[in-house]
């Protein structure tokens, strides 16, 4: 699958040197422009960071990857956070040691489940409002599997193609967030209306005590 993104680099960038990397995870309905549009590669950039930022595979309408929103599902979203990990670490001016993940919204959850399947591959996390009840909300939407006809769910209001839930669906999401133990930056507005900030708490003290 062909997936799209851009690098941002700093004004100074040499690339004999090594830089600290941000991957940027974007929500539902999303794409690589929400970042774009907050400044965060920029703003980044201006610390010395070099940052990615991307459309999931299916990620939105907008997005300029491959597939659908109908072919969208937790495990292509993990295969495209796996595959961008393994092209950031190859990059010639890349600090491997210093590898973050940032993720909003839809795209926090699959940072937090990526960081906890690559616990050692990442320096660092932040979260913007992330949807960490997302799982749970689908499973309680569709509690029983064999319930679901068709070959469409919707969540939130959105329509999906029914991978979206069946293969999540035995995801163990605190058992696998919990692996990472590095610094992770929760950051959510406690008047959030679409993510609740209770998930954020929940996360900080369920999954990264620490």
């Amino acid at each position: 699958l062909n997936i799209f993104g851009k690098l941002y680099f700093p004004a100074d960038f040499d690339k004999t040197q090594k830089y600290p990397v941000i991957i940027m995870c974007h929500g539902t309905d999303a794409t690589h422009a929400t970042y774009e549009k907050g400044k965060w590669p920029m703003v980044m950039a201006q610390q010395g960071y070099v940052s990615y930022v991307f459309d999931f595979c299916g990620g939105a309408m907008k997005s300029l990857s491959d597939l659908t929103e109908m072919e969208l599902s937790g495990e292509t979203m993990q295969r495209d956070i796996t595959a961008i990990l393994e092209q950031v670490k190859a990059l010639p001016y890349c600090n491997v040691d210093k590898i973050f993940i940032m993720g909003q919204s839809r795209g926090g959850i699959m940072a937090a489940m990526a960081a906890g399947r690559h616990p050692e591959d990442f320096a660092g996390m932040i979260l913007l409002y992330p949807g960490m009840g997302m799982i749970d909300r689908l499973i309680a939407e569709y509690p029983d599997l064999s319930t679901v006809t068709g070959d469409t769910i919707v969540d939130n209001g959105h329509t999906f193609g029914k991978v979206l839930l069946t293969d999540v669906y035995n995801w163990d999401v605190a058992g696998t967030c919990s692996q990472y133990k590095g610094n992770v930056l929760l950051i959510h507005g406690i008047a959030d209306k679409t993510v609740g900030y209770e998930q954020s708490l929940k996360a900080s003290t369920e999954f990264y005590p620490e």
